[in-house]
Parts: structure tokens; C-alpha cells; sequence
């Protein structure tokens, strides 16, 4: 046992006063409070990039991101592999470019299907035009399903 410093008592230790705040925010932070920012898609055609925000997964073990700021990843595990870059979307009209495909402008139609419900709503790609044969493949080949994330 170390000797107490002068004025201190021998059973107060800095580092449970460590413990003590690390406990409170853990606690706080693990309640069971929905996130508000997870808004699951709405059927019909998509306006804006903020109405498809979010983590969708299809049944080839993909994942598909679509951040409302435009940022896009896509990670094709039984397809072409990771792939990030930019999106636009105006009225269900989906433009992408990906470090995949250089360049190359991908042109989609999309529509939401489904209930607005992780699990349930799903986005689906229509090719208008893409030169990108790996990611035409990759967005159209399943239903992406919004994921509870």
C-alpha cells in the first residue's frame, strides 16, 4: 500500500474518480433511445439525397451507403469489391461516380419499395446508362434492403 499524501486520506485514489465517470458514461450512453437520424426510406420516387440516406444490404452479402451529403460506398462482396465516390439524386434520378470506373457517369432510375421499416424498405436501380458494366452489375443484380444501422 502506498503511503497518503498529506491532507489526503489513504482510501481516496485518483482513478475511481476515473472509474466512477467512465460508468455514468457508459450508462448514458447505452440506453435504449432509438437514434434519431435513422429514417428508413418512404415507397415511391426518392427526391433528394436525404430520402435515401442510409445502410442498405441485399441478400449477396453487399452493403451499399448512401450518405445525404452524396458520399457513396458500395462494398460487392460477390461482385467487384469496395468502391467509393459521389451521388446526386434529383426525382428518382441517380447519378454516381466511383473510384471503380474512373470518370464514367452512372445514370439510375430509383424507386423505393416496401414499408418505411428497417428490413422491409427497399431501393431498387433501373440502368438509364452506365459504361460501368461492375457497377451496373453490382447496383441492379438485388433489391437493397435499409438496414437498421
Amino acid at each position: 500500500m502506498s503511503a497518503a499524501r498529506p491532507g489526503r486520506p489513504p482510501w481516496r485514489r485518483p482513478w475511481l474518480a476515473v472509474v466512477g465517470v467512465t460508468a455514468v458514461l457508459a450508462a448514458t450512453a447505452c440506453g435504449n433511445e432509438p437514434a434519431t437520424n435513422v429514417q428508413p426510406p418512404h415507397p415511391g420516387v426518392p427526391a433528394q439525397p436525404s430520402d435515401v440516406q442510409g445502410i442498405y444490404r441485399n441478400i449477396r452479402q453487399g452493403l451499399l451507403q448512401l450518405r445525404g451529403n452524396g458520399g457513396f460506398v458500395l462494398i460487392a462482396a460477390q461482385g467487384s469489391g469496395p468502391s467509393a465516390g459521389e451521388y446526386t439524386l434529383s426525382n428518382g434520378l441517380l447519378n454516381v461516380v466511383t473510384n471503380l470506373c474512373g470518370q464514367a457517369i452512372g445514370e439510375y432510375q430509383v424507386t423505393v419499395g416496401g414499408i418505411p421499416e428497417p428490413g422491409d424498405a427497399t431501393l431498387h436501380f433501373t440502368v438509364v446508362r452506365d459504361d460501368c458494366a461492375e457497377r451496373a452489375h453490382d447496383l441492379t443484380v438485388e433489391a437493397w434492403v435499409y438496414a437498421d444501422s
